[in-house]
C-alpha cells in the first residue's frame, strides 16, 4: 500500500499533460532575460571581432561552413582546396577563435 501511495506522487516531466490528460499551460517565457540578451549580444560581437584575427582564406571557409552551411566537400569544390585541407584550416581557425574568446573571458 505504501508503494502504491508513493508511486502516485511521481509525476512524469516529459508528458506535457496534466494528470487528467489535458495539455498543461506552459507559463515559461521563451524570451531570455534582458541581462542574458546583453551577454549573448556581447558574445556575438566578440566572435565577430575575433574573426578579424583570421587570414582571409580562413574567414572565407568559416563563412562558407557556417553562413552558407556547406559541407567540406562542397567547400572543397568551391575553393579548389582538398577536403582534408578544408578540415585542417577550419579546425585551426575555430581553435584561434576559441583562444581569442578565452582571452576575453567568454569561454573557458
Amino acid at each position: 500500500m505504501n508503494h502504491l501511495r508513493d508511486a502516485n506522487k511521481i509525476v512524469p516531466l516529459d508528458s506535457g499533460k496534466e494528470a487528467d490528460g489535458v495539455a498543461g499551460i506552459d507559463n515559461s517565457d521563451p524570451q531570455p532575460l534582458p541581462d542574458e540578451q546583453i551577454v549573448r549580444l556581447e558574445g556575438i560581437g566578440l566572435v565577430r571581432l575575433s574573426l578579424e584575427i583570421l587570414d582571409p582564406r580562413s574567414r572565407e571557409l568559416i563563412h562558407l561552413k557556417f553562413n552558407e552551411e556547406l559541407s567540406y566537400k562542397e567547400i572543397s569544390a568551391r575553393t579548389g582546396l582538398s577536403i582534408g585541407n578544408v578540415g585542417y584550416i577550419l579546425h585551426h581557425a575555430l581553435k584561434a577563435i576559441a583562444d581569442e574568446l578565452a582571452k576575453n573571458g567568454i569561454v573557458k
